[in-house]
């Protein structure tokens, strides 16, 4: 009996939220990306294995690695954005959490065609 089973690494794009990019100090947009690793059986994913979070600047391609909290966060904070890109005052400031610039290898991580 031949038995194919494995793991099927994808990334999906959770959102993306403007703000400064803590390696290029650019103020951009950047991608919270969601890496999930499923444990495959005939190429069926059962269950997922690991998850990770990212962001990813689109300005100059740092990938930063987040926890799911600060990922919540900027999920959170996209959806509430207003529609206009230049917003009145309010007075509020939301805080976005710390990035730690830190370069992520990129070898094992494969966005889809939706994801760019």
């Amino acid at each position: 009996m031949i038995l194919l089973f494995g793991t099927t690494a994808r990334a999906r794009l959770l959102a993306i939220v403007n703000f400064v990019c803590g390696h290029c100090h650019n103020p951009a947009a950047q991608r919270v990306i969601e890496n999930a690793t499923k444990f495959s059986v005939f190429f069926i994913p059962l269950f997922t294995v690991s998850r990770s979070y990212y962001v990813e600047c689109t300005f100059c391609g740092m990938t930063t690695r987040i926890d799911k909290a600060q990922a919540d966060n900027y999920v959170a904070f996209s959806a509430d954005a207003p529609a206009n890109p230049n917003p009145a005052p309010s007075g509020g400031s939301v805080d976005m959490g710390h990035l730690h610039s830190e370069p992520v290898d990129d070898a094992n991580r494969r966005l889809g065609k939706g994801d760019r």
